[in-house]
């Protein structure tokens, strides 16, 4: 103990110094709760919001690519529902359409058969009226001729 009185006396220091640590250490203790407790928290959040989120950022970007996932199959599944029922409804459409073409086809077929036969028949009745006037025809040309 006598050498570190030795340096401090060497030093210039006096009875002085005790109290001087006294304060210092009062003032570091006082500080430390004002100041460096306020600096520790303060560097601790950022560093919770900074380098200690970026795990919760795997785990966010885990569950976003797995809602993708799970939304593009929903679409793909949407898609080929749609895609069966519109070919279902086409196909639908297209046998009505036909049966309906069908239909009218018949009936403007068999207005024709009509149209034939009915010309047919009145072809028949002037040919018939025709040669009942062939005769009389005839009988006026040859007497013109004759005359």
């Amino acid at each position: 103990m006598d050498t570190v009185t030795a340096i401090f006396t060497q030093l210039g220091a006096d009875s002085s110094v005790l109290n001087q640590f006294v304060v210092v250490v009062a003032l570091f203790v006082l500080t430390k709760f004002l100041f460096l407790n306020k600096l520790q928290s303060v560097i601790e959040t950022r560093e919770e919001k900074t380098v200690k989120l970026e795990g919760s950022a795997g785990n966010m970007l885990e569950k976003v690519e797995e809602l993708e996932s799970k939304y593009k199959e929903k679409i793909n599944t949407a898609h080929e529902k749609a895609q069966v029922f519109l070919s279902k409804e086409k196909e639908t459409l297209i046998k009505e359409q036909s049966a309906l073409i069908k239909k009218i086809e018949n009936e403007v077929l068999g207005d024709i058969e009509k149209a034939h036969k009915a010309n047919e028949a009145e072809v028949k009745s002037q040919r018939e009226a025709l040669l009942k006037e062939v005769d009389t025809l005839s009988e006026t040309l040859v007497g013109k001729i004759t005359q």
